[in-house]
C-alpha cells in the first residue's frame, strides 16, 4: 500500500478510499508512508469474511479498515474515508476475485516486521494501552478476576505461521467453506516449557500430562480460569499461552480417540477436534498441531503483588488533566495546568498525515489515483 503525499491544507472532507482489483504490480511513490499491510493480505481476509475489521499501519498512523460498513478509520484521530471495492476484471470482462490466492507469506499487520526470523522466533512485548493487549486482557480477566497480567509478549514464528494458514487453506476447501471457526484459547503449561513450545509448537505428548479425558492431543480452554489450574508458578508468576486454533467442525470426545471420529457417512473425512460439550464447548483437544498457532505467552500473578497494574494506575492518574477553569496567573504557576495531550504542531502533522488522497485496493496492490485533497 503506498499512499498520497500529503496536502500543505487540512481537508475538511475525506477523498473515498477505491478499492480495485486488476492492475499490475506495486506503486511507489518516494516520501509515501509504507502499510504494514498488502493487497493480497486485504483481498484473502474480505474473500474469507466480508464482516472483517482489519487494523494496520501507515506510516506512524495507525488504521482500521471495516469490511462490512467500507469505511478506514484513523485510530487515534477517528478521521474516517468511504471504501470503495471495484471487481477485478479479466480479459474476458468477467470478475475474477473467487480465484485470489496468496502468492507469498502474508504475516499479520500488528507483527513487527523487522523481527521474522527465518528459523525460529521473537518474542515482541506488547504496550499495556495497545488495543491487542487489551483484547487479551478482557478474555484473561472474564475467569480471572484476583489476578493480573505482569506482561505480555507476541510470538513472531513465521514457519509455524505458514504452517497454520496453510492449515486454515486445506481445511476450507475439504469443508468447502470460506471461513473456518478460528477462536482465541488458553493454554496453562509450565515455564520450562515455554521456549520449546514457541519455537516448535504443542506436543501433546509434552503437554497432555494431565490426563486425555476427551481424547489424546493438546487441550485447551475458553477460560483462563481452567487453564490456570495446569501452570506452575516461578519466583510468584504464572505463565500461560493465548494461541489462535482452527477448532473447526467438533464432536465430543472420548479418551479413546487418538484422531477425531470419522463423519457420519463417510468414513475418510474426520472431525476437526473433540470437546466436552458439543452444544456449549469450554474444552477443545487438537490432534494436529497446523490448526495451533502459539501467539501469546502471557506472564501474570495475584493482584496484589502485581507491579504493572500498580504503575499503571499510577500513570492514568497523572495524565489526568484538572479542568481549564482559572486564572491567567494560576495556569502559569503549574506547567501541567490543561496541558493538551497533543500540541497544535503534532495535531496538525498527524491530520495532514491523515489526508492521504484516494487509494485503490485490489489482488495484487495498492496504487493511488488521486493525489489532492477534497475541500
Amino acid at each position: 500500500m503506498s499512499l498520497s503525499p500529503t496536502s500543505s491544507r487540512v481537508c475538511a472532507r475525506q477523498a473515498p478510499v477505491v478499492l480495485r482489483r486488476g492492475c499490475e504490480g506495486d506503486s511507489k511513490h518516494s516520501g509515501h508512508a509504507t502499510a504494514t499491510v498488502t493487497s493480497a493480505f486485504l483481498e484473502n481476509e474480505y474473500q474469507a469474511d466480508k464482516n472483517a475489521v482489519i487494523f494496520f499501519r501507515a506510516g506512524s498512523q495507525q488504521y482500521k479498515l471495516d469490511f462490512a460498513d467500507m469505511v478506514q478509520t484513523n485510530v487515534v484521530f477517528q478521521t474516517q474515508r468511504t471504501v470503495i471495492r471495484l471487481p477485478k476484471q479479466s480479459e474476458g470482462g468477467q470478475d475474477r476475485s473467487q480465484n485470489t490466492t496468496l502468492s507469498h507469506p502474508v504475516y499479520p499487520p500488528q507483527w513487527d516486521q523487522t523481527a521474522l526470523p527465518e528459523i525460529g522466533f521473537k518474542l515482541i512485548q506488547l504496550s499495556y494501552d495497545s488495543q491487542e493487549y487489551r483484547k487479551i486482557e478482557t478474555l484473561f480477566e472474564k475467569t480471572m478476576k484476583n489476578y493480573c497480567i505482569d506482561q505480555l509478549q507476541r510470538i513472531q514464528n513465521p514457519t509455524l505461521w505458514d504452517l497454520f494458514q496453510w492449515q486454515k487453506e486445506k481445511m476450507k476447501k475439504i469443508h468447502r467453506l470460506k471461513r473456518v471457526d478460528e477462536r482465541l484459547l488458553f493454554h496453562g503449561t509450565n515455564p520450562s516449557h515455554v521456549s520449546a513450545i514457541c519455537e516448535q509448537n504443542f506436543d501433546w505428548r509434552l503437554c497432555g500430562t494431565h490426563g486425555t479425558l476427551y481424547g489424546k492431543g493438546s487441550y485447551f480452554a475458553r477460560d483462563a480460569s481452567y487453564s490456570h489450574e495446569y501452570c506452575s508458578p516461578r519466583s510468584g508468576r504464572y505463565s500461560m499461552f493465548v494461541a489462535q486454533v482452527l477448532v473447526g467442525d467438533f464432536v465430543q470426545g472420548s479418551p479413546k480417540y487418538c484422531r477425531p471420529p470419522a463423519r457420519a457417512g463417510n468414513s475418510n473425512r474426520l472431525y476437526d477436534s473433540c470437546v466436552d460439550d458439543p452444544t456449549d464447548p469450554s474444552i477443545f483437544v487438537i490432534f494436529e498441531k497446523q490448526q495451533i498457532y502459539p501467539a501469546y505467552i502471557l506472564e501474570y500473578s495475584v493482584e496484589t503483588s502485581c507491579v504493572v497494574k500498580k504503575s499503571r494506575d499510577m500513570a492514568a492518574a497523572e495524565v489526568r488533566s484538572p479542568p481549564c477553569h482559572g486564572t491567567s496567573s494560576e495556569k502559569s504557576m503549574s506547567p501541567n495546568y490543561c496541558s493538551p495531550a497533543f500540541s497544535s504542531t503534532q495535531s496538525e502533522k498527524a491530520i495532514q498525515a491523515d489526508q492521504t488522497g484516494t487509494v485503490q485496493f485490489q489482488a495484487d496492490d495498492w496504487h493511488d489515483i488521486l493525489n489532492n485533497c477534497i475541500i
